[in-house]
């Protein structure tokens, strides 16, 4: 019934990527920061105060951008059955991995004076990799369960009801896997993102979506 796939996933930040200037190469590295910080540390701090937002647009896009990682995780496991306590679990469970995500912002460098260069170091949390090797053992052993039912008799409205305590039983051993080892959380090996920062006519600077597109692919290994 279920299967082990890979997807792509989508990095969808609702943040204003715009600052006004401060102070060049210290201003960029500090806007990557603040960028990276108010996404998954759910510190607004610094960002607030470069881009003059409010911490309420700020909280918004933080539980935006949980959502969309709830959502990626149920089409990722094949979860199909949601409901409210499951989804609060995993609402939690992408908090926990987000406030121990692990990235260092190095000193930007002057490229020209319209654009600066930023690597960011990120060092994958490895929780998904680890899940799926055992979740490869466990859905055998669940097919195996659910394969000694005689479905050839079976009514639509017994099917239905089979199918559903199946995916519970699945969802169920996801969510305890991860919850059990988010306490012990291991990395990889560092992966380097260059981040471009442009600076426009009037000062303002800014970083394609694209780019933390990428970064937010590294934090969490799949």
């Amino acid at each position: 019934m279920k299967k082990i796939g890979r997807v792509l996933l989508v990095f969808c930040l609702s943040l204003g990527l715009v600052g006004c200037v401060e102070d060049g190469s210290n201003y960029a590295t500090k806007y990557v920061k603040a960028i990276l910080d108010t996404s998954y540390y759910n510190d607004h701090e610094i960002y607030e105060e470069i881009t003059l937002t409010t911490s309420d647009e700020n909280d918004e896009n933080y539980e935006l951008g949980i959502q969309n990682k709830v959502e990626e995780f149920f089409y990722y496991w094949e979860i199909e059955y949601i409901d409210d306590e499951m989804y609060e679990e995993v609402v939690t469970i992408y908090k926990e991995l987000y406030l121990q995500a692990k990235y260092e912002v190095n000193d930007a460098t002057e490229i020209s004076s319209t654009e600066y260069e930023v690597i960011v170091d990120i060092y994958p949390i490895s929780i998904v990799e680890t899940i799926t090797a055992e979740m490869t053992e466990y859905v055998t052993v669940l097919n195996e369960k659910y394969s000694e039912y005689d479905y050839t008799n079976m009514s639509s409205e017994e099917y239905d009801a089979l199918y559903i305590a199946y995916d519970n039983e699945w969802a169920d051993a996801i969510i305890s896997a991860y919850q059990e080892k988010i306490e012990n959380i291991t990395y990889n090996e560092v992966e380097s993102v260059v981040v471009s920062v442009s600076v426009d006519s009037d000062n303002i600077y800014s970083v394609e979506s694209s780019i933390l597109t990428e970064i937010d692919s590294y934090i969490v290994a799949y």
